[in-house]
């Protein structure tokens, strides 16, 4: 029997060629986008998945209330942990992780390293495994471990296991390590990631810091395990005091209250958190946005293959009626549909399975992940798919099966049926099809349109010809600043300790007697003239003005706006226990590109004798050249320290990596619902004109012209187009309002073009792909025609 279904599978398939592909193709696309969803979702839970038993870790954040926001911080200070786990009940271990930049040095090879630390018990409480060495060692004070790059960074191909390593600051070696293992890679999908760890005590004596001291702000993160049967209530119940002795002994960095936070919602509420220095899993939003555009195409794909399916049934009619004339059963009819359909549903996934591993390929160069397949050894992935093959085999090919086996033998044999094209089942199907295609192409389009707005956006300062090089000793820049006098190419030169998009410092600032805070950068002679700070009123600092570093502030549009500053040049503004007085009004200018919001800042001078970075404003063509001679200039005078130097682009660079990685793949969804709903109706053009023909026949004998004809097989079609358009727009206008709003801060405003667009697009399409088939029919001689009936 199954060779039966088997033959007569090949020989309906091979005669259909067309319609085979049609479906085949479709559905591949389709399934594709399940398989990528099935990878994203995957990469999601298992993130975290390799730390076991963390069920009772919790990691203890910081609430900080600032200008009636209130903020979540990652980090904590560094005695918390050790003092809590003795002083309250219920806590049964607790472990440190932090970081700080430094400068390691093995022989010549000398770089600027993120160096973490850890407690000793850090690699016992999340297990890390190690290529080589012992995590044992790591108990020893002295012992690093690193990862398989930093190695090869350093050692090459040499085995780098005992390999000394040094840490040097001011010029002068303040600690030295040895390697005592080598741990292996790190995936993607966790929260930690690091290429060179150290015992946690190893800070105090790099940086001679008392270990009980709460005023030491170094980045770190404390996490607790607590005992079985503790409540995490009562728990940060009991962290009340020591909120209230942080804020006693740390004036400038004051706290609500410390909370728990579960170790398993770190990978969502790390991107929440300020100084969170944790890894976090994929925005939801853009994970929400890809699930919400493959479902769109899978639905698509699936109201293809039915209306394709249906279409195909209509040649096939009296095979139908033949066999059960001789005997077959309706089962059997059903059981011969369904079977043709799942063949077709198996190759598409066999097809789907390629396009998906192409489409992770690309994926994993947009966006920072590693997205993997495993389809041979993959147990829950070969389900997953059994299962989505089998739902998709009914769910696309379930209706025309039942529906067309019920037939008659005696309708079909005397001619008296003809397979509905556009009953209202097609109707509906065709119009799901177009308005879902719609919104996929409208999120496509607004997308591309926020793109263009983005790139033209004006960001309130030269993002694009600025160079800044870092310094490690402020009484190294006046040297450096002098030494690139002399590279060609350099327009402005500037000091600073922050700089834009690359860091600030909170502070508290007093306003008429109430307290509130601002960010605050410090800069030197001719900032904003070399970062292109635009001054909308008053004046600039005056160059080597002692009173101007002493008594006056610059501040952005927003401080004005935040705080409702009338005259702000008669508003004395309290910080560090002196008052300023407001000489300039700069535009607001946005840091970190669109995803934050602007906050107000304060612009303090600063003597060239403190600046610890560079800034270099050079034309757009010569600024490769400036690069190179700004690190020629460094070598020779700072042969033993690491070149730093970046462009000011790059604090933008990884927002608009993310960004476009999205806009591609939202493009390429919107070209597949397209091509998708343009063969589904040509199905449906094609299985209409082969319903009326004997029509088209008798209007050309009656005189209807070729446009009468184009017109009455067109109208229905339009019609679909006309609802679909309706609710594909909408539908597409709340989707991607949610989903522009929930990623930037700043995007388009969404009008009527878009719409106009889209729904042009589609008719376009659809124009053409029905055009000349209708056309075709409308050619035909009616003698033909009606001979064929």
């Amino acid at each position: 029997m199954l060779i039966n279904y088997l033959k007569t599978t090949y020989r309906s398939l091979k005669k259909n060629l067309t319609y085979t592909l049609i479906n085949i193709i479709g559905l591949g696309i389709g399934l594709s986008g399940i398989i990528i969803t099935y990878a994203l979702v995957d990469y999601e839970l298992k993130f975290d998945n390799q730390y076991k038993n963390t069920d009772f870790i919790y990691r203890i954040n910081s609430l900080r209330s600032i200008e009636n926001e209130t903020q979540r911080w990652g980090i904590t200070p560094l005695p918390l942990g050790p003092e809590i786990s003795t002083q309250i009940s219920g806590i049964e271990s607790f472990t440190r992780f932090g970081t700080s930049r430094v400068i390691i040095k093995y022989e010549d090879n000398t770089h600027s390293e993120n160096l973490f630390f850890a407690d000793y018990n850090f690699f016992d409480q999340f297990n890390f495994p190690l290529i080589t060495g012992e995590r044992t060692t790591f108990h020893e004070k002295n012992t690093v471990l690193i990862s398989q790059d930093f190695s090869k960074k350093y050692f090459g191909e040499e085995n780098s296991l005992g390999k000394p390593l040094e840490i040097v600051l001011n010029n002068q070696i303040v600690q030295s390590f040895v390697i005592g293992g080598i741990v292996d890679k790190i995936p993607e999908n966790s929260s930690f990631k690091f290429d060179i760890i150290a015992p946690y005590e190893n800070i105090y004596e790099i940086y001679q810091l008392n270990e009980d001291s709460w005023t030491v702000q170094i980045p770190s993160i404390t996490y607790i395990n607590l005992e079985k049967d503790i409540d995490p209530a009562q728990v940060e119940e009991n962290l009340k005091r020591y909120a209230e002795k942080n804020n006693e002994l740390l004036e400038t960095w004051k706290v609500d209250q410390f909370y728990l936070m579960p170790f398993k919602d770190q990978k969502d509420e790390s991107r929440n958190l300020y100084s969170s220095i944790t890894w976090s899993g994929l925005p939801l939003s853009a994970l929400y946005g890809s699930l919400f555009m493959n479902l769109i195409i899978l639905f698509i794909a699936c109201f293809n293959f039915t209306n394709t399916a249906i279409a195909y049934a209509q040649k096939r009619l009296k095979e139908i009626g033949i066999r059960k004339t001789f005997g077959s059963l309706k089962k059997q009819v059903l059981i011969q549909f369904l079977f043709e359909n799942l063949i077709q549903s198996m190759i598409a996934l066999l097809i789907a399975m390629e396009i998906a591993r192409m489409w992770i390929l690309w994926m994993n160069v947009q966006w920072p992940i590693e997205l993997s397949l495993d389809y041979f050894s993959n147990i829950a992935l070969i389900m997953y798919l059994i299962v989505v093959l089998i739902l998709v085999t009914l769910l696309a090919g379930a209706y025309p099966a039942f529906y067309i086996s019920k037939f008659q033998p005696s309708n079909i044999l005397k001619g008296d049926l003809k397979l509905g094209g556009t009953n209202p089942f097609n109707r509906i199907l065709l119009t799901w099809q177009f308005g879902l295609s719609i919104t996929a192409i409208f999120a496509g389009i607004a997308l591309s349109l926020n793109a263009r707005y983005q790139s033209e956006l004006d960001f309130g300062y030269n993002k694009d010809e600025v160079l800044v090089v870092p310094l490690y000793e402020s009484q190294d820049f006046e040297v450096y600043r002098n030494s690139v006098a002399d590279i060609n190419g350099i327009n402005q030169v500037a000091g600073a300790i922050h700089n834009v998009g690359f860091g600030f410092e909170n502070i508290e600032i007093d306003i008429d007697g109430e307290e509130h805070h601002a960010q605050r950068l410090l800069i030197g002679e001719n900032y904003l003239n070399t970062l292109e700070l635009k001054l909308i009123s008053g004046r600039d600092f005056i160059t080597r003005s002692e009173n101007d570093m002493n008594e006056s502030i610059i501040v952005n549009e927003q401080f004005l706006e935040t705080y409702d500053i009338g005259d702000p040049y008669s508003q004395g503004i309290k910080m560090d226990n002196k008052t300023y007085y407001i000489v300039g009004v700069i535009q607001n200018y946005m840091p970190y590109g669109l995803h934050r919001p602007i906050k107000p800042v304060i612009l303090k001078k600063i003597s060239d004798q403190d600046c610890k970075m560079l800034c270099v404003q050079a034309e757009k063509e010569n600024i490769t050249d400036v690069y190179e001679g700004l690190s020629a200039n460094w070598k020779v005078l700072f042969p033993n320290k690491p070149f730093e130097g970046y462009y000011q682009e790059e604090a933008l660079k990884e927002a608009e990596y993310i960004n476009m990685g999205i806009l591609k793949q939202f493009i390429v969804m919107s070209i597949f619902a397209l091509f998708l709903s343009t063969t589904g109706l040509f199905s449906m053009v094609s299985l209409n004109i082969n319903k009326r023909i004997k029509e088209i026949g008798i209007r050309k004998v009656m005189g209807a012209s070729v446009l009468q004809i184009f017109n009455l097989l067109n109208r229905e079609f339009l019609i679909i187009l006309m609802i679909a358009s309706i609710f594909g727009s909408i539908l597409g206008y709340y989707f991607m309002k949610a989903f522009l709003g929930d990623v930037f801060e700043h995007h388009i405003d969404m009008g009527p073009g878009i719409f106009i667009i889209s729904v042009g697009i589609i008719v376009v399409f659809a124009v053409i792909t029905s055009g000349r088939k209708i056309y075709r029919a409308s050619q035909l001689n009616p003698a033909n025609s009606l001979k064929y009936e």
